[in-house]
């Protein structure tokens, strides 16, 4: 039992790590695009 819900933890920080990045890359392709637009 112990060692499931440390595998569930393990499981959901990488999904949140995976979701920021994956975050920071639509962020960052959001910027150029606007820079884009901007010139």
């Amino acid at each position: 039992m112990v060692r499931e819900s440390k595998a569930v933890c393990v499981l959901i920080k990488y999904e949140i790590d995976n979701h920021q990045k994956v975050v920071k890359k639509l962020m960052q392709v959001a910027h150029s695009k606007r820079d884009i637009s901007l010139k």
